[in-house]
């Protein structure tokens, strides 16, 4: 991990799972600087065996956080603020092709919110957490997820690329990038 201080960067530190090769961080998310998460996996080359995994930053350094293993590659991560529930999306890599997951984690239990062939996503915008399955957006309320937008047939796959709100983000879509008075109401 990397961290910019004072017009540079510097590496903070190194962190491996024992066991395994290799330990890949693939998004970050946080309520403050002494609470934030970064998730992705860890494997052994050459091999099936892999895990997801949560590291947790308190201000002073990095610690790996025990969770139920799962054959699961976290991609991206959203810290709910009045719950500091995790939201994370990922893939799981089957021989029947790729499986996309979202799950919520509270501290204690990891827990399954949706599952489907294609591509999740998870992302904040403002306060309220937003989860993409394919063409469709869900949002995220108390350990579960709601579907709020159903942009099937529409050209609008999904991953919401960045935004302030629910009124004002942008979306991939088979056109390039699409604001949101665009996708369907």
């Amino acid at each position: 991990i990397w961290k910019y201080s004072n017009s540079q960067w510097s590496r903070f530190g190194e962190y491996k799972v024992s066991g395994y090769d290799r330990t890949n961080i693939n998004y970050f998310d946080g309520t403050s600087g002494y609470n934030i998460y970064g998730v992705g996996f860890a494997d052994v080359y050459n091999s099936n065996k892999g895990k997801g995994i949560i590291l947790r930053y308190d201000g002073a350094d990095w610690k790996l956080i025990y969770i139920t293993e799962t054959r699961f590659s976290f991609e991206t991560v959203a810290v709910e603020i009045k719950s500091n529930v995790l939201v994370m999306s990922g893939t799981v890599y089957d021989p029947s092709g790729f499986i996309a997951k979202v799950y919520c984690w509270n501290g204690v239990e990891l827990k399954e919110l949706i599952s489907g062939s294609g591509y999740s996503f998870v992302t904040k915008l403002g306060d309220e957490i937003f989860a993409t399955l394919n063409s469709k957006i869900f949002i995220y309320a108390d350990k579960n997820l709601i579907l709020w937008k159903d942009n099937s047939g529409t050209g609008i796959y999904g991953n919401i690329i960045c935004g302030r709100s629910r009124n004002d983000f942008f979306i991939g879509s088979s056109d390039g990038i699409v604001e949101k008075s665009k996708v369907s109401q």
